[in-house]
């Protein structure tokens, strides 16, 4: 695992959902690990 996924993991965890805009950020989050775990995959010559 990468510092950068390890990094967003904990800031997802450190969001306040009581506010709104956290849920956007979280939106963000996700979407850039996904992205970056498609390219690690890529890289390994496990993406299909």
């Amino acid at each position: 695992m990468s510092t950068g996924v390890l990094w967003r993991a904990v800031s997802i965890s450190a969001l306040d959902f009581r506010k709104p805009e956290s849920y956007v950020l979280v939106e963000r989050l996700v979407e850039r690990l996904m992205e970056e775990a498609e390219m690690m995959r890529e890289s390994t010559g496990e993406g299909v």
